[in-house]
């Protein structure tokens, strides 16, 4: 039967299981962030050092910080998303284990009456 230890024990798994995963999304995804600011400078710094462009205007930082901010709540919007499943996964699986424990609690009735009457049997047949 499905305790309600083996229940807590199951549930402290997959949670630590849900804040490494998120941990680990949460990384890669700062690392693409790194990545994306490497490709979109390094052309621009070029540039400069070789004397080719000028330093970015007011407007362009503007521009680019406009271009993150949106990236970075796009992004979090997806682990959001991604969050919320779990969530409703864990839902289900809740009440699944509802169910199972039902279930066992009605099987433990079942048998209880079923040895109730065998023991009923028992004990009127050996009076006679």
């Amino acid at each position: 039967m499905s305790s309600p230890q083996h229940r807590v024990h199951l549930v402290d798994r997959v949670e630590r299981l849900e804040s490494c995963a998120f941990a680990i999304s949460a990384d890669i995804a700062n690392l693409r962030t790194v990545v994306e600011l490497l490709d979109y400078t390094a052309p621009v710094f070029g540039d400069i050092m070789a004397g080719r462009a000028n330093l970015a205007t007011r407007e362009d930082l503007q521009k680019l910080e406009q271009r993150l901010t949106d990236k970075f709540e796009d992004r979090f919007s997806g682990v959001d998303a991604r969050l919320d499943g779990i969530d409703s996964r864990l839902d289900s699986m809740d009440a699944r284990f509802d169910t199972m424990d039902a279930r066992f609690d009605r099987m433990d009735s079942r048998l209880d009456q079923i040895l109730l009457a065998i023991g009923r049997t028992q004990s009127g047949a050996s009076q006679n």
